[in-house]
């Protein structure tokens, strides 16, 4: 529930301490939150079923409302230019006063005994990324950052910082992820300006490690910079030199290349530049989790695929190379080197399993040589038969079991977008960052295939806060989906029905016309025997596995046999 105030005036709106803003009712809102607040209006909110949603609900427009603002405390918040309100204490005297165990977004401002402030958020609800802390968990954290004061004020999704790295940033930028995915209209901020430029000479130096997480014998890479007394970066003084602890087994080179060693821990690396100097730090560590960038793999014989492996520290990357793990195949399928470079052997139609270990772990990936062509009983005789058969062998195309594939039936957005993202080889879209829709659920199994086409330009959802993925696509949206897939990965397409044009060309939306024309001018999609195209027509999942195949040949000939290339078919077929 909310009340619509008009003051009269914005400085009659503004609220003091001791002071009382009269104003008249304008409007009383059932069941509605987030009311635009004009320039001289205030806005009352509360939850309808609370003992205050009782006493807002009795106002009647028209009627006058003093609102008047007590400092209950005894101190001097009178003489205060500006307020923000703490939700929490969580720390303070020694004690932890406010408990809670509920992991969220923080947004939190710790007092270190000398008075110094610092202002921390903490990203939350972003399954992968962030999952945020309880309130305890989060105090106790900022106590050992040497706070004796901890205040939290909000959960943190509405909050962004914005701040100026030294010797980097020349104006403050947002550092963090809130959950919803950009910046939410709030009612206040804490903003903190200098005065005046600073000089040209340099006063201090930063160092930045490319990441602050390493695994025994990973390489980071040190980037140093200046700034002058106001932080504002400026040239360094003299060429750069990096000196690690001499009794550590740590390393880092003139080009500031840190290479880690065996040794566990934080590891110090002291940088110079004419008088200025600095320490970076880099923690070392070994219990690490590690998955592949492939779950399991089809290739042609005598082709190879490099295999990447991406390792995290709980849920924090951390920096590591493939030469690290330890590689093994079962002989049969081929060879792969200390690097994951997998060579398939020149036998067709050979399967077995590709090994990677790290501290006693091991991931085990099936590999099949050879295409091979899966038939559906509804497909035996239709005319996709080998589109379909080839893209299921290679789990880019799946039935909709007792051996069934329907391939006259519709698809939806989301499982258009998954056969797009499965045509690629080295693709992991739970990497994607999350794109925030209401109705893309994490537990769906489309989440990060949808995170993944969100996050590349390839789709947009039907608003702010909607995928539709459960939608059916029409042949006009699977064109303009083909198209930004092209554009993302770079690919020229071919002109082989250049100026084709349908009976129904009217028909087709302009939004899209782009894009079927250069689909259509490139042999992937193309028209009904009748001569039309049917824009706004369900697309069926004998057309999308069509349309998929002819795709992955383009791709294949345009990336030939590279490591990463998206996932090909054989030499020859089309």
């Amino acid at each position: 529930m909310e009340v619509v105030l008009e003051a009269g005036s914005p400085e009659n709106a503004e609220l003091t301490v001791g002071g009382t803003i009269t104003a008249t009712v304008v409007e009383v809102r059932n069941g509605t939150y987030n009311t635009p607040i004009g320039d001289s209006q205030l806005v009352l909110s509360t939850a309808v079923d609370s003992a205050y949603g009782v006493q807002l609900a009795q106002l009647i427009p028209g009627s006058p409302v003093e609102i008047t603002v007590h400092d209950l405390s005894g101190g001097d918040l009178a003489q205060s230019q500006e307020a923000i309100g703490v939700y929490h204490v969580l720390y303070d005297k020694g004690q932890f006063v406010t408990q809670g165990t509920n992991s969220n977004p923080r947004t939190i401002i710790g007092i270190k005994p000398d008075g110094t402030l610092m202002l921390y958020v903490l990203d939350g609800r972003q399954p992968g990324f962030s999952e945020g802390l309880g309130l305890t968990d989060a105090a106790k954290h900022l106590v050992d950052l040497g706070c004796s004061t901890v205040v939290n004020l909000d959960g943190g999704g509405s909050s962004t910082i914005a701040v100026r790295k030294g010797g980097i940033d020349s104006k403050a930028l947002v550092k963090n992820s809130p959950s919803g995915k950009k910046q939410r209209k709030i009612t206040n901020g804490l903003l903190l300006v200098y005065d005046q430029s600073g000089g040209e000479e340099a006063e201090h130096l930063h160092t930045y490690p490319s990441q602050p997480l390493a695994m025994p014998g990973a390489d980071i890479q040190l980037k140093t910079y200046a700034s002058n007394e106001k932080y504002e970066p400026v040239p360094l003084p003299q060429r750069v030199k990096y000196r690690v602890e001499p009794d550590s087994d740590h390393f880092a080179d003139e080009n500031g290349l840190f290479t880690a060693g065996s040794s566990i821990g934080t590891a110090v690396i002291e940088v110079f530049s004419g008088d200025l100097h600095t320490t970076a730090q880099v923690s070392i560590q070994n219990n690490i989790t590690f998955t592949t960038n492939v779950q399991s793999l089809t290739i042609d014989p005598g082709h190879t695929f490099d295999i990447n492996v991406t390792a995290k520290y709980g849920y924090a990357p951390i920096a590591s190379k493939d030469s690290l793990f330890a590689w093994n195949c079962d002989p049969a399928i081929g060879t792969i080197d200390a690097d994951g470079i997998f060579q398939a052997t020149d036998q067709t139609g050979i399967t077995g399993h590709i090994y990677v270990e790290y501290n006693g772990v091991t991931k085990t990936i099936p590999v099949q040589v050879g295409a091979a062509s899966i038939d559906f009983e509804d497909t035996v005789d239709h005319w996709a038969r080998e589109f379909i058969g080839k893209l299921a062998a290679r789990g880019i195309v799946s039935g909709m079991g007792d051996n069934l594939f329907w391939p006259g039936d519709s698809l939806t957005r989301a499982q258009f977008l998954t056969m797009l993202a499965k045509s690629i080889h080295d693709l992991d879209v739970t990497q994607a960052t999350p794109a925030g829709f209401t109705d893309v659920p994490a537990e769906e199994w489309y989440y990060n295939y949808v995170n993944w086409g969100f996050e590349t330009g390839i789709v947009k959802g039907m608003d702010e806060f909607t995928f539709a993925p459960n939608e059916k696509i029409t042949r006009e949206q699977m064109a303009v989906m083909l198209n930004n897939f092209i554009i993302n990965t770079g690919v020229v397409l071919p002109e082989t029905n250049a100026g084709v044009s349908f009976s129904d060309n009217e028909h087709i939306s302009p939004w899209a016309a782009d894009s079927v024309a250069k689909i259509v001018s490139s042999g992937i999609m193309g028209g009904y025997p009748e001569g039309d195209y049917k824009p706004q027509g369900n697309a069926t999942r004998a057309e999308a596995a069509t349309v998929i195949y002819k795709l992955i040949i383009i791709l294949d000939n345009t990336y030939s046999d590279s490591p990463g290339k998206p996932e090909g078919l054989p030499t020859g077929e089309n």
